[in-house]
């Protein structure tokens, strides 16, 4: 009788170490999820055949139009910012022409990460972002020219 109650209690103790492990596999995964931060650097331009000139922020987004034939000849900065994502949080972004981006990290590699970005009633894409290589979103047309969204990865 002694024996079977021994072998329960170390079966209990088994099992109790086993849930244990466990849990604590998860809540590495978790806290590892948690603490993935992507910092995202976010430009909103106006851009525009008017001769208004080129905000300092903005030339390396007219000479990336312009390695792909496409002619601006005013650049102006309406937003800049650095937000920090943590995976699948969303961070929304309202537009001068009454509309909102929402961008959403969906994973990270070490020099890129995967971003949803919705601009309402515009386009839907996930792209690669990566650090040094900014991705371009036409986000619709405003006072004569066109919002572009720029993102890089920053850090």
């Amino acid at each position: 009788m002694v024996r079977r109650w021994e072998a329960e209690v170390t079966s209990s103790r088994r099992f109790g170490a086993l849930a244990l492990a466990v849990a604590w596999l998860f809540a590495g995964l978790a806290s590892a999820q948690e603490a993935e931060q992507i910092p995202v650097k976010i430009l909103v331009t106006h851009v525009s055949n008017e001769d208004k000139g080129v905000e300092p922020e903005g030339k390396g987004l007219l000479d990336t139009f312009r390695k792909n034939q496409i002619i601006f000849n005013s650049v102006k900065v309406i937003s800049k910012k650095r937000v920090v994502l943590g995976l699948d949080q969303v961070h929304t972004i309202p537009l001068p022409n009454g509309r909102k981006a929402r961008i959403q990290a969906i994973s990270r590699r070490k020099n890129s990460a995967l971003m949803a970005v919705d601009v309402e009633g515009s386009v839907k894409v996930d792209a690669r972002v990566r650090r040094n290589k900014p991705f371009i979103i036409r986000a619709g047309r405003h006072n004569g020219g066109n919002l572009v969204i720029q993102l890089e990865l920053d850090g």
